[in-house]
């Protein structure tokens, strides 16, 4: 479960259970009149204030927690394998290190700090003081003070975001416990053994039922057809929070010839990426993966431009409302100089604008254009936009590496959208898996010779879902298993033009050449939902380097 807010996030009494949980703010954001709060493997992140209004500027973070536990033998507030993060705020701004204290007192004797924390990781944004206690930012005195083993603010085996043991001889106003002492604070049973006059409770995480097996998140489809698709892996990895890095970190790996892995750990912005109007380039250079931290990596405003280059990854990104040269959001380019673009994985983004503005203000969230091939767009969230995804950008572009594309489409959620969903000249596609709700005129449109095989897609409230339209050649399908469920509707055709509906009978019989797994219909509205868009992969935090 996500918790998000600035402050007052968490308001607590009796017992409570958070397990795998994101509880985020920035003032006082967990607090409350409990008997016993656990909170197990989750993450509980300092958030950017919004009171200023400046998303350029990072600010002091605030107090995490604030105890008011009614009785002294009350267990309070447990942390137990936490991590202690840090992001941006509403408006986009961050937190500056060495700013964050644990929790502060409310000076009361009516009610207890009891807040014990065991085996978290802290990020660099918590104070090296730690707790807020008497006199540090004018707080008032705790409540016992000072702590015992048993009762006011206690702590035991923290470490960096890293996992290294941290030197607590610096905290303050805290009980350090020794390992003998929170043997009976490290498991549920135990934690919560008073409940309900001693009858204990062991809470469990819910065994939700999977409607099929768990994606496995790797590429597929053409990007990886007779490829072995690598982007940056066995390179440098870095971590930035600002475009001007994001450039130069792209700019060395260039010059070096070698593979990279960027990890976006912020908000980039054509302001704080040197304020050019240009969007973020891979050009003239292979093996790059730029990847989101958590769901924290953003583009806001400003898009990437992919151009003659080759293996490259990008994953759990938010771009939106991009304005910058080209106005895509993802756009990804060949060359009629021989060059080739090719081996692109798309994943796990979220891309939209809005539909409140002329459908010319921007252009397209995921484009290809001038022989770019051999490219899989999966698991990403497109909405709330006009023109979504087009691939050949003109029909008398008729270059044979123009006309080659190979693009799969697989696991995306499409929403709220006018068109575009692709727009498809030449060349051979696949789409599979997805799913369409709210496209207000056209979704798949075949043109100029294109042959698509479409399978297995479920089509609601969508107005013509596979079209070939607008073309001097009308495009072809191969079509099978696809749901055109509620809200369906099918245009009259102009002279020329061709819908697929209501019958959908095949009109081509391409078939691609790679293996991939088909997921029955019934399952693709659930599993795209679930899983499609920013923060669905898993990380490995202690692997990504720098603040995060």
């Amino acid at each position: 479960m996500n918790f998000v807010s600035e402050q007052d996030t968490l308001l607590l009494k009796g017992f409570s259970w958070f397990y795998q949980s994101l509880v985020a703010g920035n003032v006082d954001f967990i607090w409350g009149y409990v008997d016993t709060a656990l909170f197990e493997e989750s993450e509980i992140r300092t958030i950017g204030d919004s009171k200023n209004g400046d998303p350029e500027e990072d600010t002091a973070g605030g107090y995490i927690l604030q105890a008011r536990v009614p009785e002294i033998t009350n267990k309070g507030f447990i942390f137990l394998n936490n991590q202690f993060t840090h992001g941006p705020g509403p408006i986009g701004n961050g937190v500056l290190d060495n700013s964050t204290y644990i929790a502060r007192s409310g000076g009361s004797a009516d009610y207890f700090d009891n807040i014990t924390l065991i085996n978290n990781r802290f990020d660099t944004h918590i104070a090296t003081r730690g707790w807020a206690g008497e006199g540090v930012r004018n707080q008032p005195a705790t409540n016992p003070s000072p702590a015992t083993s048993t009762a006011g603010w206690r702590e035991y085996g923290s470490m960096d975001i890293n996992g290294n043991p941290l030197d607590l001889s610096a905290r303050e106003f805290v009980y350090i416990l020794s390992e003998s002492e929170v043997a009976a604070l490290t498991n549920r049973s135990d934690i919560f053994s008073h409940f309900n006059n001693g009858e204990g409770w062991e809470p469990q995480a819910p065994n939700v039922p999977e409607i099929a097996p768990a994606p496995t998140f790797t590429a597929s489809g053409f990007a990886q057809y007779s490829f072995d698709l690598t982007g940056g892996a066995g390179g440098t990895v870095v971590t930035v929070d600002n475009g001007l890095d994001l450039k130069t970190a792209l700019d060395n790996a260039s010059a070096a010839n070698t593979p990279i892995t960027i990890y976006v750990d912020g908000t980039i912005t054509d302001a704080n990426s040197g304020g050019t109007g240009s969007a973020i380039e891979i050009r003239d250079m292979n093996d790059v993966s730029i990847i989101g931290v958590a769901n924290r990596g953003e583009f806001d405003g400003i898009g990437i431009l992919i151009k003659r280059a080759n293996n490259v990854i990008i994953r759990n990104l938010r771009i939106h409302h991009v304005l910058t040269e080209g106005k895509d959001a993802i756009s990804i380019e060949g060359d009629n100089d021989g060059s080739s673009t090719s081996n692109i994985w798309i994943d796990h983004n979220e891309l939209y604008s809005t539909l409140a503005v002329d459908k010319d203000f921007y252009d397209g969230l995921v484009d290809s254009k001038r022989g770019a091939k051999n490219i899989t767009i999966s698991y990403n969230y497109l909405h709330d936009h006009w023109k979504a995804s087009l691939h050949g950008h003109t029909e008398s572009d008729t270059s044979s590496a123009s006309t080659e594309r190979l693009i799969t489409f697989h696991h995306n959620r499409f929403e709220n959208i006018e068109s575009r969903l692709p727009l498809f000249r030449y060349g051979h596609g696949h789409l599979y898996n997805n799913y369409y709700n709210q496209i207000s005129s056209t979704a798949i449109n075949s043109r100029i010779g294109a042959e698509l095989q479409i399978e297995n897609n479920v089509f609601e409230n969508t107005k013509n879902p596979i079209v070939s339209f607008y073309s001097d050649v009308i495009g072809y399908w191969n079509t099978s298993g696809n749901v055109f469920g509620e809200g369906v509707t099918w245009s009259e055709p102009e002279e020329g033009d061709v819908v697929a509906g209501p019958d959908a009978t095949p009109t081509s019989s391409f078939e691609v050449p790679y293996d991939y797994v088909l997921e029955n219909a019934d399952v693709v509205k659930q599993r795209v939902i679930n899983h499609s868009g920013v923060g669905k992969i898993i990380q490995d935090m202690s692997a990504i380097p720098g603040k995060h």
